[in-house]
């Protein structure tokens, strides 16, 4: 699983109408950086941002791994179930009769 392992503010500027434009990077346990841009109001402290945008980054990068594995989990499963359905004639073991038999098959059952 990826986590944050460095983050910084790669620039904080001033803008024309005293807000600051801030650009930070924050880079994953896999190397990938993840850049944030936004505009800060002059007072605003940006290292408590950096902070915050880390926090959030890691949740989503911990969610992410969740929903990666259990999207595995469930395509495995489906695999198993449908090898067991291609290797079990589920009508000759439910006993139907070859009437029973023609409607499943024009079901598609």
């Amino acid at each position: 699983m990826a986590t944050i392992v460095s983050s910084i503010i790669a620039e904080d500027s001033a803008q024309a109408d005293g807000r600051r434009r801030v650009t930070e990077v924050h880079t994953d346990s896999v190397g990938l950086e993840h850049h944030q841009q936004y505009l800060a109001e002059s007072g605003d402290d940006a290292d408590a941002h950096l902070a915050l945008t880390a926090i959030r980054l890691d949740a989503s990068l911990a969610d992410r791994t969740v929903r990666d594995r259990e999207a595995t989990d469930y395509d495995t499963a489906l695999v198993k179930v449908q090898t067991f359905l291609d290797g079990t004639d589920l009508q000759a073991e439910a006993g139907l009769t070859a009437d029973e038999n023609t409607i499943c098959t024009r079901r598609g059952i």
